[in-house]
């Protein structure tokens, strides 16, 4: 158990690109450890073998039993998974919407101390809600396809400062008019689906930063 272990975090190891210096710095120890670890002569605890499987970004099972067999399977259940949940809470939100808004259109509704609440729930649903749900999504589904990076990335921290930008000022258009700003803002509304892939950019972009982060601490201990 010990030789398969040591054979499949050396195999996961390269695959991810990463040296034994590398993984060592990102889980706070010597190289020389990783490199007892690949040998077989000694092995990590299952806390460790957890923080391995994190920095590597894989599951535990792949770490114990080997990529090849458990790889495919689990990123194809985190994907079903993914579209089950995600399709669910926005048939839901999609649901309640149109019973408020069928609620909303009775005259004898109109004017009761429930209709301004309500109406102001509705508005704020449409206006933020699907949007946040579906860049959350996104952001969800960056975390099950996209590899933790090596190395800070640039490219991408910049994206994820343009996405953090295109979102904030999607907020401020809706209600302050903003020359270009405010008609984009009201046609993005009307397709909150563009967020996805707006999630998925940011959740690359967040690695990056996160690894610059944790290099920086690093150096600072």
């Amino acid at each position: 158990m010990r030789l398969s272990i040591a054979k499949h975090i050396r195999s996961l190891r390269k695959r991810a690109g990463l040296t034994q210096e590398e993984l060592a710095q990102r889980l706070y120890v010597t190289r020389q450890t990783v490199s007892l670890w690949e040998l077989g002569k000694t092995r990590p605890d299952v806390e460790t073998l957890q923080a391995i499987a994190d920095c590597l970004g894989v599951d535990l099972l792949q770490v114990l039993y080997g990529p090849e067999q458990t790889a495919p399977q689990s990123t194809t259940r985190r994907l079903i998974v993914w579209a089950a949940v995600s399709g669910g809470v926005g048939a839901l939100l999609w649901g309640v919407m149109t019973l408020v808004h069928s609620w909303m259109g009775r005259p004898e509704l109109i004017g009761s101390a429930w209709f301004v609440p309500v109406g102001s729930g509705y508005l704020w649903m449409g206006l933020y809600g699907c949007s946040l749900l579906a860049l959350l999504s996104g952001m969800w589904l960056g975390k099950i396809l996209n590899p933790v990076p090596t190395r800070p990335q640039p490219l991408w921290m910049g994206i994820g400062l343009a996405v953090l930008a295109i979102w904030i000022t999607y907020c401020v258009s809706l209600h302050i008019p903003l020359p270009w700003a405010s008609l984009a803002a009201w046609q993005m509304q009307q397709a909150p689906w563009l967020f996805l892939p707006l999630g998925l950019l940011f959740h690359r972009s967040w690695l990056s930063w996160r690894h610059m982060l944790g290099l920086k601490q690093e150096n600072a201990l």
